[in-house]
């Protein structure tokens, strides 16, 4: 059975699927890609190490921090990969306004 999704945005940098119990943001896949109005794929730069650098916060403050912050949920790190040279992180999903929406 499929899970079903709420929301899903993409953007210059990624993709964002917001489902019932999960929230995933991954590197955009070659077809999904911009191109500058000359031809050339627009290619921004850190996108793995951004998502490994996220994934790491969110450890850390869940495994090294006692400083109680009310209200402040952090999400719990589901799932790290990387297969065919795309990264991907999945948190499970909190309460709230999906940031993209709060844009519209």
């Amino acid at each position: 059975m499929a899970i079903k999704t709420i929301s899903q945005r993409q953007t210059g940098d990624g993709h964002y699927r917001l489902t019932p119990s999960t929230f995933t943001k991954r590197e955009t896949l070659p077809h999904e890609k911009r191109r500058r109005p000359n031809g050339p794929i627009i290619t921004l730069p850190q996108s793995r190490e951004r998502l490994e650098n996220e994934r790491d916060t969110l450890a850390f403050i869940v495994n090294n921090t006692a400083i109680p912050v009310p209200n402040v949920p952090v999400p719990k790190v589901l799932d790290f990969t990387s297969e065919g040279g795309i990264t991907s992180l999945t948190t499970e999903a909190i309460a709230g306004d999906p940031v993209f929406d709060l844009a519209s």
